[in-house]
């Protein structure tokens, strides 16, 4: 938990906003697997 705040407190803010939408895109995945693989491109 401490190194985990040490590091968010060294990064930028639009840094740690990009970690948490690639950790939505990866809980959406994990949740919506279909969705994603499924879709017809």
């Amino acid at each position: 938990m401490v190194l985990t705040l040490h590091l968010l407190r060294g990064v930028g803010r639009q840094n740690v906003m990009w970690s948490i939408r690639q950790t939505a895109r990866v809980e959406l995945t994990a949740v919506f697997p279909p969705v994603f693989f499924s879709s017809p491109e």
